[in-house]
């Protein structure tokens, strides 16, 4: 039985832009899912890293990428924000307290669906 394509949805790419073109990140995380989306032709979708970049699919040896454009302030409220202020020290056994403003929620909220949407219409193109 062929495995079907995987579909990953990070906040990240699991490639960085350098001088020479595209480098696999490190991390967990790429190291154990990428040989996945590789071996199934699957598709991954993130961010590039890079503010404003442009959105959209690319290929990095053979992996197909969907790249989602965050904006200046949609980094500032929803990943250094509601992801990195209020969730992350919920889950990791902060000793600090979480931090919440409701701008950074909407935001937060917003980005998740752009996130939501581009992964249905990728996973709809899989089956």
């Amino acid at each position: 039985m062929t495995p079907r394509p995987l579909v990953i949805a990070a906040n990240r790419l699991p490639v960085m832009r350098t001088t020479d073109g595209w480098e696999t990140s490190p991390g967990g995380l790429v190291r154990a899912l990428l040989p996945m989306v590789t071996e199934t032709g699957g598709v991954w979708m993130g961010w590039t890293g890079v503010p404003d970049d442009l959105e959209g699919k690319f290929e990095v040896d053979g992996v197909a990428m969907h790249s989602i454009s965050l904006s200046e302030r949609e980094i500032e409220e929803y990943y250094e924000g509601f992801s990195n202020d209020t969730i992350w020290p919920l889950y990791h056994d902060a000793i600090r307290d979480s931090g919440y403003h409701a701008s950074h929620w909407q935001t937060y909220s917003e980005v998740n669906q752009r996130f939501a949407d581009a992964l249905a219409a990728a996973a709809h193109r899989t089956q």
